[in-house]
């Protein structure tokens, strides 16, 4: 009997991680570990802000980025990202009085890989209806599309008084943060801020199996303020914007957080941390 309860035990953890989109667990210890090794496996002494970032909310069960086992090709395809897991984009932000119809109105997550120069990147959007609407930079956010949003030294700086007025760029924003934006119909990238150019992502969009797209990027990290060391932990948020018609933003998908003032403060982005392992 005493067997028969292990075994019912042990299914059950084994359906929960299942279930989770982190299935690939990996204690959080190890992750503390890798950032606190220096480029030659030292163990680097650590600032008292150091650590604080370390496990500050956000920085709480980061994204695991594993290694990219072998060179990635940007062709908006998922066939290179198999055994990658999968981060969905779960936070439903509505505007408005709208509100998602299905899973085929707005669906998508992401996942991602680096390799000693690069951060790569796939996005998956199932979305019936897509909309480019507009050009004009202050409304580029109500066409369907992707938004990235990269801290690269994971500094999380808090913008102050917000709501409106906006100050822009906003004062939060360092030379490492930065918010990208992507559209099915567009060959270049949208760069919110000045500390990138469109040049430095080199990207490619797909239609999806089952409608709408998927998005694949590549990215130096260097470009990034990302130093590329095992256990590196960087500030990351995706967002995915849906327009059915042609006016305007009707709902947002995001990763982390439920506020949509990402674009303007750099501590809601959630924790992503480069992983010394290939997913498997």
């Amino acid at each position: 009997m005493r067997i028969v309860n292990h075994v019912v035990i042990l299914c059950a953890l084994l359906l929960a991680a299942c279930s989770s989109d982190n299935f690939l667990l990996i204690p959080d210890a190890e992750i503390e570990a890798q950032s606190q090794r220096n480029t030659d496996g030292a163990i680097s002494s650590q600032t008292d802000a150091e650590q604080a970032l370390l496990i500050s909310p956000s920085n709480k069960n980061p994204w695991k980025v594993f290694r990219a086992a072998n060179p990635i090709t940007i062709d908006g395809l998922e066939g290179d990202w198999d055994d990658v897991p999968r981060k969905h984009l779960r936070v439903e932000l509505d505007f408005n009085n709208y509100t998602l119809d299905s899973k085929l109105d707005c669906r998508s997550y992401a996942k991602m890989l680096w390799d000693d120069a690069n951060l790569y990147i796939f996005v998956s959007v199932l979305d019936d209806e897509i909309k480019f609407n507009t050009l004009d930079p202050g409304s580029l956010f109500n066409n369907d599309g992707v938004e990235l949003y990269i801290d690269g030294d994971n500094s999380k700086n808090v913008a102050a008084n917000y709501p409106p007025p906006f100050i822009f760029p906003p004062p939060a924003y360092d030379s490492n943060d930065n918010l990208i934006r992507f559209f099915p119909s567009q060959t270049e990238a949208f760069v919110a801020y000045p500390n990138l150019t469109p040049s430095a992502f080199e990207f490619m969009f797909a239609s999806g199996p089952r409608g709408g797209y998927s998005l694949e990027i590549k990215v130096s990290l260097a470009s990034l303020g990302i130093s590329g060391n095992a256990g590196d932990l960087f500030g990351v948020e995706f967002q995915v914007n849906d327009s059915d018609n042609d006016l305007e933003r009707e709902t947002s998908l995001k990763w982390f957080s439920s506020s949509d003032f990402s674009f303007y403060d750099p501590s809601l982005f959630g924790t992503a941390v480069l992983f010394n392992r290939i997913a498997q």
